[in-house]
């Protein structure tokens, strides 16, 4: 059943009950009357006659009322049985989320982690490079007082 269907389902119902509940107070007044003139004139069969049909219209409206709350019942069923499958779906569709999120997390961290390789080889490019410089400038050093020494 479609979920949109539900609400114009309970307003079909909600008119009928409202329909049902301005004709019972005729339906009483009715039967009221037909009672005492069915008990005032007992050899009247027409009164009789009446007093059945006022009796088998408020019958039929307490049959539709028992229809009406069965219907009533069944839409709030389906109604249920929606709401069950939507949750289903939600906690699906959050599983799957997580999954998703976990992922992401995965790809940043996968993503941090090369930039921390990258850093640690700068640093070490950086080191290596400093040092050699440093051995090219001793050993500039080093043959410009070996030329001194050996000079004097």
């Amino acid at each position: 059943m479609n979920p949109e269907n539900i609400p114009s389902e309970l307003q079909n119902i909600k008119e009928k009950i409202i329909d049902m509940n301005k004709q019972m107070p005729y339906l009483i007044d009715e039967y009221k009357t037909n009672f005492v003139f069915s008990n005032m004139t007992p050899d009247d069969h027409e009164y009789q006659i009446k007093l059945n049909n006022s009796k088998n219209d408020i019958q039929n409206i307490n049959s539709n009322i028992f229809s009406l709350s069965n219907q009533v019942d069944t839409t709030a069923q389906k109604f249920e049985d929606n709401l069950e499958d939507i949750n289903f779906k939600i906690d699906e569709l959050k599983n799957k989320n997580f999954a998703l999120k976990d992922k992401i997390s995965n790809l940043n961290e996968q993503y941090n982690g090369s930039d921390e390789m990258i850093d640690e080889y700068k640093y070490l490019y950086n080191y290596y490079f400093l040092r050699n410089i440093l051995f090219f400038l001793g050993s500039i050093g080093s043959l410009v007082a070996m030329n001194n020494i050996f000079k004097s």
